[in-house]
């Protein structure tokens, strides 16, 4: 941030890739949820939430199809200058009673089995940068029932400490009670290429 007026988004949370993986995972979303018998309203947490693009694509898209409903979004993430700049990017949602807003927290120690000063527990919680997490202690908090929704890029960047080769790979290593959807997404460059990988269901 350089002035109490002004931030900074980094451009690459712009990238056909974070951006084409986000509206991907929403359009599924949007349309497994409901189908499993949970349209909602909803409270969604987002883990990583970086600079809050999961967050403005999903309520940019609420209102069209009432098939999904979100009551509530908080966004998540360990760098103290996330949380500016995505209420900043959010901000539409942040005036409406705090629809949308962002913290500064690690995602390993929230608890998302009861109320807090974030609000009500979470009914969906989604990760999109699961390949930057060192621990699954954030997973392993998860309750049953919980509806997740989990991204993963299978190339070498930074900040990634976790790659996951295949689909299977990924099914392993975060195990859901039902998977709604389990795939990948291409994003097929002229000069390299990578997949998103995804897993939808209920832990």
């Amino acid at each position: 941030m350089e002035s109490n007026d002004t931030v900074l988004v980094a451009k690459d949370a712009f990238s056909s890739g974070q951006i084409g993986s986000k509206v991907w995972l929403a359009q599924l979303l949007e349309k497994l949820a409901p189908a499993h018998g949970a349209p909602g309203p909803h409270t969604v947490w987002i883990y990583g939430g970086w600079h809050g693009m999961m967050g403005f694509v999903l309520l940019s898209r609420a209102g069209g199809d009432a098939g999904f409903v979100i009551d509530r979004l908080r966004s998540f993430d360990i760098e103290d200058k996330c949380a500016d700049v995505a209420n900043t990017v959010c901000e539409n949602w942040v005036w409406r009673e705090w629809q949308f807003r962002a913290f500064t927290a690690d995602c390993n120690e929230l608890d998302p089995t009861a109320g807090s000063d974030y609000g009500p527990p979470p009914t969906v919680i989604i990760n999109t940068s699961v390949e930057h997490f060192q621990s699954r202690e954030w997973f392993e908090k998860i309750p049953e029932g919980t509806i997740v929704a989990l991204q993963a890029s299978d190339f070498d960047h930074d900040g990634a400490v976790s790659l996951f080769a295949t689909d299977s790979k990924f099914a392993e290593a975060y195990p859901l009670r039902e998977t709604w959807f389990s795939g990948a997404l291409e994003f097929n460059y002229d000069s390299w290429k990578f997949n998103r990988r995804m897993r939808i269901g209920r832990r």
